[in-house]
C-alpha cells in the first residue's frame, strides 16, 4: 500500500518493492476517478476502467494489487475484470440481503479500523452500525475502539456496540456528541433482541466485528423470527 505512511518507508533490500495506491503520484499503479458506494466501486488505471461489486475504499487497494499481479502474468484488462466480476466473498464477508424492508450487510467475519469506511453510502433510510470487539489489535485496543466510536458517530444514525472492548466504541460515540442513538450490549443475542425493537423499514444495518464475536448469529436470529 503506497499510501500507508509506514509502508512507504520500506525500500528495496534484495527484492523489488511494488507500490499501489490512490493518493500519491510516485506509485507503480495508481487508481484515479475513484467512485465508491453501496453497489461497489469503480476506478481507472492507466485510462482503463475497472469495477468491483463490493463497497469500501479498502477494496480499491485490494483490486490494485490484483491488477498488478494479473499484469505480471500477462493477463488482459478484460480477463482481470472477469475475475472481479466472478468474485464471491467467503464466510460472513459482505453478505447482503433484504429482510422485511431492512437492508442487512453482514460483514461479521473480520474488523479493523481501516475497513469501516463507506459501506452504507447511497441508501435513503437510517444507517445503523452493529459494531463488535476488534480482537488482536494490540496495546492500542482501547484507543482504536474509541476512535471507531468517534468515527461511526459522524456517519451513522444508530450505533449498537457489542462486547467488552466495544464499551470504548460506545464511549467514543457518546463523546462525539452527535445525534446518533447509541447502545451497548454484551453479545450477539442481546444485539438481535435490541434490533428487533429498534429496526425500521428502509434501514441499512451494517454488522461488523472480529469473527470470534459470532455476530453472524444476529442475522440468523432475525431471520428465525
Amino acid at each position: 500500500n503506497g499510501d500507508d505512511s509506514y509502508l512507504r518507508g520500506i525500500h528495496d533490500e534484495g527484492y523489488p518493492i511494488v507500490r499501489v495506491g490512490i493518493e500519491h503520484d510516485d506509485l507503480d499503479l495508481q487508481a484515479r476517478n475513484v467512485h465508491t458506494g453501496q453497489d461497489g466501486i469503480s476506478f481507472c488505471v492507466d485510462h482503463q476502467e475497472y469495477r468491483f461489486g463490493f463497497p469500501g475504499i479498502h477494496n480499491v487497494y485490494n483490486c490494485l494489487m490484483a491488477i498488478w499481479i494479473g499484469r505480471y502474468y500477462k493477463m488482459s484488462a478484460s480477463e482481470i475484470q472477469k475475475g472481479f466480476d466472478a468474485f464471491i466473498p467467503s464466510g460472513n464477508r459482505m453478505k447482503t440481503e433484504d429482510l422485511l424492508g431492512v437492508h442487512l450487510i453482514d460483514d461479521s467475519y473480520n474488523a479493523n479500523p481501516e475497513s469501516m469506511g463507506d459501506l452504507c453510502i447511497g441508501r435513503s433510510g437510517r444507517k445503523v452500525a452493529v459494531l463488535g470487539d476488534m480482537m488482536e489489535i494490540g496495546m492500542d485496543s482501547q484507543k482504536k475502539h474509541w476512535e471507531i466510536g468517534q468515527y461511526a458517530a459522524g456517519k451513522m444514525d444508530m450505533i449498537v456496540a457489542v462486547g467488552h472492548h466495544a464499551r470504548a466504541i460506545a464511549a467514543g460515540a457518546r463523546e462525539a456528541k452527535s445525534e446518533a442513538i447509541i447502545f451497548h450490549v454484551a453479545n450477539a443475542k442481546e444485539a438481535a433482541v435490541l434490533l428487533k425493537k429498534e429496526m425500521k423499514a428502509e434501514d441499512t444495518v451494517l454488522i461488523k466485528a472480529s469473527h470470534g464475536m459470532e455476530l453472524g448469529k444476529i442475522v440468523d436470529i432475525l431471520k428465525e423470527d
